[in-house]
């Protein structure tokens, strides 16, 4: 009876406010965003963290459906984030495929892509000048050239984003 009582509290906790939609892309994220949430709350509690999963999309639900029967007592939160993050995040191998094969600059700033590609690198290491180069093949030619000569800036990103941003959007609308 305890238990009932416990877990009702706990859901009734986390009824109050609403959870940020789940990125299926970077899950990491949303567990930034949730435990925020849960420090502003104080929700401290490892079991009514644990509930969660009432804002689960359905698909990811399904991906950890084997620890809702039977959470484990000690940290039954800690148990649902890391089957969450290992079964649903993008694997190191298809984030550098996409990386060197599929990402393009679409009608994003360069800066953006940028940081994009350095997203997708993760805990992989690249040299800043080749990941650079890798950048710069991926804009349009003429923008390409101009911004060749800052190869091997340290702060590229943080240098060419306010000034050059002007100048991208002018030439990427040729």
């Amino acid at each position: 009876m305890t238990e009932d009582k416990s877990a009702a509290s706990a859901v009734e906790g986390l009824v109050s406010f609403r959870m940020p939609a789940f990125n299926s892309r970077k899950p990491h994220i949303w567990f930034f965003q949730t435990e925020a949430i849960f420090a502003n709350r104080k929700i401290t509690s490892p079991v009514q963290r644990y509930y969660l999963i009432e804002a689960l999309p359905a698909d990811i639900a399904e991906e950890v459906e084997d620890i809702f029967g039977a959470p484990p007592a000690e940290d039954p939160y800690a148990a649902l984030k890391q089957a969450i993050l290992e079964r649903t995040t993008v694997s190191e191998t298809a984030r550098l495929k996409q990386l060197f094969n599929e990402l393009t600059l679409g009608d994003r700033k360069p800066s953006q892509l940028l940081r994009q590609m350095r997203g997708l690198l993760g805990a992989c290491t690249m040299d800043d000048n080749i990941l650079q180069q890798l950048w710069l093949e991926k804009l349009p030619p003429q923008l390409s050239h101009t911004l060749s000569m800052f190869i091997g800036d340290k702060d590229l990103t943080q240098r060419l984003s306010p000034t050059v941003s002007p100048t991208i959007t002018t030439t990427h609308q040729l």
